[in-house]
């Protein structure tokens, strides 16, 4: 027969770890000796968990770690890919042209034809260009909180309208 053991969630484990200490509470902090047992036993059980728990944490992050660099590794592949697909078109269309040739059919594609490009802008040196229009429409700003900032200000007491300081929240920290 296999091992009819139930098993034990860690959020139990903390359950039980809580009844316990209401007992304990209840009778006027007089701890008996089977109690002593059952929080040697939890003690035990959470410690064993939490370093279940921790491992498995290890694990995903290192395993994350892998498909990140396999990521990176496949979107760098594909980059090049792309890039390699547009050296080719580039060399087709500079080959239309050099040929004088606007429009024809291939056995694969019913229309490769040369059209005229839409205006697009060329900034020559983007910061004088940013300097000398600082201002105007042509620049662009995008504004968003400064969170540093609204920090430093709302732990030196000043009132910021719609951000507040969270200062009550733990992390995890593990070796």
């Amino acid at each position: 027969m296999g091992n009819t053991a139930k098993k034990v969630s860690l959020f139990d484990l903390v359950e039980q770890y809580r009844e316990l200490i209401w007992h304990i509470e209840d009778n006027e902090g007089v701890i008996e000796d089977e109690w002593f047992e059952q929080l040697d036993a939890l003690d035990g059980n959470i410690v064993d968990k939490v370093d279940r728990c921790l491992w498995v944490v290890d694990e995903f992050k290192a395993q994350a770690e892998v498909y990140s660099k396999r990521a990176k590794a496949l979107a760098d592949h594909a980059n090049r890919l792309k890039a390699h697909g547009e050296r080719l078109k580039d060399y087709v269309r500079d080959s239309l042209e050099r040929l004088g040739v606007d429009k024809l059919q291939t056995p694969s594609y019913s229309a490769v034809a040369l059209r005229k490009t839409p205006a697009s802008v060329e900034i020559l040196d983007e910061d004088r260009f940013v300097k000398k229009h600082s201002g105007t429409s042509y620049i662009r700003v995008v504004e968003s909180p400064n969170k540093a900032q609204i920090k430093e200000a709302l732990k030196a007491g000043d009132k910021v309208w719609g951000a507040h300081l969270i200062d009550d929240r733990r992390h995890l920290v593990y070796k």
